[in-house]
């Protein structure tokens, strides 16, 4: 499933009365395509704080919560829109899981990669565009994908992992079996290509890492996969019962399978936990069809899902080769379930730092500003000489940018003194010698971005893909130690979500006062000594995203 979000704000206005403003942004789930728009959500919040656009917040991080939360979908598609989902996961899982299992001297390997190739071009595929992923530059796809979508970013890690067994395997290697994934490459990418399943909408950053939302899923999965192994075991009792209360070695082989299942389904789940392109009541649907095959096959009805009896299946009966020993039992999927935890709570520490400098930068702000009203700043301007106009942007306060025209003298500079664009980043494969290799082969290989350590900087002023901000406007703030105004918007930027410099404190754009001591030293109170270094700020915030004035 995924989202479509219509977030509606109140903003201030020149004569006093709130304006409404709303952006409408786009959530893509982890399945392989953009669901059909029969199965999207429909969700609507309203706020009482500023848009984005006004107050230069980043969307994906508002500052309240919403006064009204609305969720619309149509739910005769539930079970349909679960189905597909839950089998672009099964088929992935069963990937992922072999591959861990693989031997190189396996002579079925390129008959099974041949059956799994699929599976490996849609998890890497990009979503927005038709290239191959070693040619993939969007962000989503990147390493930053977390931001928009964890569940995927962890996917595309497994997907990696996977991929990066095959690299030392002369027959998966070979010329012969390149040429058979290719031609399963070319006939994957036409179907994609004619089929047009594309999103050109943009997709939003909303990292999904709330605390809360997560401890609600995994209570759902506690007590949805508790109850179906419960099941479990009360069907083994009465069987025995009806066996004249003997428990034989049939029983414990039954109970056996069904642990390995319920690590399979518990793994499964921790993926489904951080996906947030659908709802509460989807991963709910998600939960128990997953739960569903637990159950001893015989004692249940199917999921109706083909890919997830088909694995439930090879892990109630792992093959008896010797050389995949192991595979399937219920130690790989704990294994696999610590491994996406472990992933998760890295990527959660990253976002958690983020907000904490954020949090304190926003705190600086909000004690070194204050709102200036219309009256007041027609008496200034009259008065004292105060420009009708934010000295950053150009724009007249609360009025849009493309309301009034940009000075030429700032608008486009000379070509000459223009900045050059910063190189796109490439994406490479493991090895250095990748280049005499076919691209093909890349989708058996794990891909890596190795053209900058640190892909997290961005370029000042950078635009947010994926949010439609449908009206802004900019309320004028007064620095309270120096006196000189600004619009909200851009000084918030300037002071919060670009300041990125370590050397560089927040200033007064005109003047370069800082705030007093007292407000840094209660930022440093919220921090901590340790984020306090002599004159540094330190405090990046590269991960959030920017909404521009236009």
């Amino acid at each position: 499933m995924c989202i479509r979000h219509a977030q509606f704000f109140e903003c201030p206005s020149r004569d006093g009365v709130p304006k409404r403003h709303s952006i409408k942004s786009n959530i893509l789930c982890s399945n392989h395509f953009p669901c059909p728009d029969a199965h999207w959500e429909y969700r609507t919040s309203e706020y009482t704080q500023m848009c984005p656009g006004c107050s230069g917040e980043p969307p994906e991080v508002p500052s309240q919560r919403p006064q009204r939360d609305a969720w619309d979908r149509d739910m005769a598609m539930d079970n349909v829109w679960a189905n597909n989902y839950i089998e672009g996961l099964a088929n992935a899982v069963f990937a992922w899981d072999w591959a861990r299992h693989f031997s190189q001297s396996d002579m079925s390997s390129i008959k099974r990669i041949t059956e799994l190739y699929p599976t490996f071009f849609l998890e890497r595929r990009c979503k927005e565009h038709a290239h191959r992923p070693s040619r993939c530059h969007c962000e989503a796809a990147g390493p930053l994908a977390y931001l928009y979508n964890p569940a995927a970013a962890a996917r595309r890690h497994f997907t990696d992992q996977a991929a990066a067994r095959f690299e030392a395997n002369a027959q998966v290697q070979s010329e012969f079996a390149r040429q058979i994934f290719a031609e399963i490459h070319r006939n994957l990418a036409a179907e994609c290509t004619g089929s047009n399943v594309y999103f050109a909408d943009g997709i939003a950053r909303q990292p999904f890492f709330s605390t809360e939302a997560v401890m609600r899923r995994q209570a759902t999965i506690d007590e949805i996969v508790g109850k179906a192994f419960k099941t479990v075991n009360d069907e083994l009792l009465e069987s025995a019962a009806a066996n004249g209360a003997k428990w034989t070695d049939a029983h414990t082989l039954m109970e056996s399978k069904a642990y390995r299942r319920k690590g399979l389904v518990q793994f499964m789940c921790q993926i489904a936990v951080y996906d947030n392109g659908f709802s509460m009541a989807r991963f709910c649907i998600v939960v128990e069809k997953l739960a569903r095959i637990i159950q001893t096959p015989q004692w249940r009805r199917s999921s109706g899902v083909v890919a997830l009896e088909k694995l439930a299946n090879a892990v109630s009966f792992p093959p008896s080769n010797a050389n995949v020993a192991g595979y399937g039992t219920g130690t790989g999927f704990e294994e696999l379930i610590w491994e996406a935890m472990a992933f998760f709570t890295g990527k959660r520490e990253v976002w958690a730092r983020e907000i904490r400098n954020y949090t304190a930068k926003r705190l600086v702000f909000q004690q070194s500003v204050e709102d200036v009203t219309d009256a007041e700043l027609q008496a200034l301007i009259k008065n004292n000489g105060v420009q009708e106009e934010c000295v950053i942007c150009y724009a007249d306060y609360w009025e849009r940018r493309s309301e009034k025209e940009v000075p030429p003298a700032v608008s486009s500079p000379p070509a000459a003194e223009r900045p050059r664009p910063r190189p796109r980043r490439r994406l490479s494969a493991q090895e250095s010698n990748l280049s005499n290799l076919s691209n093909i082969s890349n989708q058996i290989r794990r891909l890596k971005w190795d053209d900058d350590p640190n892909v997290q900087l961005r370029i000042f002023g950078a635009s947010t893909a994926g949010w439609t901000v449908l009206d802004r406007g900019e309320q004028p703030v007064r620095i309270k130690h120096c006196g000189h105004i600004f619009g909200r918007s851009c000084l918030f930027r300037t002071w919060v979500t670009e300041a990125n410099d370590p050397d560089l404190r927040p200033a007064c754009p005109m003047c370069r006062a800082e705030p007093p001591d007292g407000v840094i030293r209660m930022m440093e109170g919220f921090l901590g000594p340790l984020m306090t270094r002599g004159a540094a700020w330190g405090l990046p915030t590269s991960l959030l995203s920017l909404v521009r004035r236009q």
